[in-house]
C-alpha cells in the first residue's frame, strides 16, 4: 500500500494476499483478494491515481490502472 493512498471508515480487506494499493477508496469498500489499484505508468511520468467511490466492491484479481473513477455502489467484477 502506498504512503498517499486514503481508505475509508468501514473499509473491508476479505483476503489481504496480493493487494496492491495507491489511490483513494471511498467508505464501506470491500475489496478481495489480489486486486490492483493504481496509477498508470508511461514511461517516464506516472498518471493521478484512481478514485473508488464510496460502497464498492472490488471483486477477485481485479485490477483498475490510470486515472479513472469509479462512481459509488459499483462492483468491479473478478478477473476484470
Amino acid at each position: 500500500m502506498h504512503p498517499r493512498s486514503e481508505i475509508g471508515p468501514g473499509c473491508v480487506l476479505v483476503h489481504t494476499i496480493g493487494f496492491v494499493f495507491d489511490g483513494t477508496i471511498g467508505m464501506n469498500a470491500t475489496i478481495f483478494g489480489h486486486c490492483v489499484v493504481q496509477p498508470a505508468y508511461n514511461g517516464a511520468t506516472w498518471s493521478e491515481p484512481p478514485r473508488i467511490g464510496d460502497d464498492c466492491t472490488l471483486c477477485l484479481q481485479c485490477s483498475i490502472i490510470g486515472p479513472v473513477s469509479i462512481a459509488d455502489s459499483c462492483t468491479v467484477g473478478a478477473f476484470a
